[in-house]
């Protein structure tokens, strides 16, 4: 795999590197601070990758913090994870026309191929995945 291990994110917490380690292994989310973290981690990932851009200040995007590091953990070696605050790299948030938070988008082979916005149980987010990222 190709991409910066310094933006991990577990557990909730940012983190230079910080492995959680569970039953099923280690969870694994990427922190997105900056223009150039984004192009070599998600468009440049050989995984499909499922950005979620949120911001701190938004309490749907909080909630939904729970469903998305299960998602990282269960898609753990399938899809990457990575979170994008849009406050700290709102050039972004300007190129991929965020107007709300959370959005949720899916990168395949360095483009964006799916776009989501709003809350959704884990059953839903699992649902719309698995509908838009060919894992075969």
């Amino acid at each position: 795999m190709n991409f910066d291990f310094s933006c991990l994110f577990f557990g909730g917490h940012p983190l230079k590197y910080w492995p959680e380690v569970s039953d099923v292994g280690v969870r694994r989310m990427l922190v997105i601070t900056t223009k150039d973290e984004f192009s070599k981690n998600v468009l440049q990932a050989e995984l499909p990758v499922l950005v979620d851009f949120w911001a701190t200040w938004c309490g749907p995007c909080r909630m939904m913090m729970p469903v998305v590091e299960k998602v990282a953990e269960l898609y753990s070696g399938k899809l990457l994870v990575a979170k994008v605050d849009i406050d700290q790299v709102s050039e972004l948030t300007s190129e991929f026309g965020i107007v709300s938070v959370p959005t949720f988008m899916i990168f395949e082979s360095g483009r964006s191929v799916a776009r989501s916005s709003g809350g959704r149980s884990l059953e839903d987010m699992k649902r719309w995945i698995d509908s838009e990222v060919n894992f075969g």
